[in-house]
């Protein structure tokens, strides 16, 4: 299942060329993330709180395809790979929301702590269960 978040392009977000400074799109696709969790009825300061869960990613694999420039409008398109005991793994897609122009694809990785660091070896089931129930079985 692919979840999706609408982004304009405005001057903040551009170099002096009116180019997408390459830093937003990881600010972008972190706001897509939390939505989702939002959205699953998991907001992630609920989940630390009364959970005491946190998510920190521990790895990033971007590669960039195109350069969006000043006042578009994108697309940023999340979907979870995968979730094992411990481990999500999203999939996330920055497109042009008119044309679909691919600007970058990224693979991010995130793993459950508690709120000192130390792993947690088993996520709850409800929240497992939420996380699974939208795996996109087409990867």
């Amino acid at each position: 299942m692919k979840f999706y978040k609408d982004v304009k392009v405005y001057y903040h977000d551009t170099d002096s060329y009116n180019i997408v400074w390459h830093g937003n799109y990881l600010r972008w696709y972190e706001e897509a993330r939390c939505d989702l969790c939002d959205k699953l009825g998991f907001p992630l300061d609920k989940l630390a709180e009364e959970e005491g869960i946190i998510f920190p990613i521990i790895n990033i694999n971007l590669r960039y395809k195109s350069a969006a420039q000043l006042y578009d409008d994108l697309i940023v398109e999340t979907s979870v790979k995968e979730f094992s005991r411990a481990k999500i793994i999203f999939e996330q897609i920055i497109k042009d929301k008119k044309d679909e122009t691919v600007y970058n694809i990224a693979e991010i990785t995130a793993v459950a702590t508690d709120l000192n660091g130390k792993l947690i070896r088993h996520v709850p089931d409800n929240i497992r269960s939420a996380f699974e129930s939208i795996i996109d079985k087409d990867n």
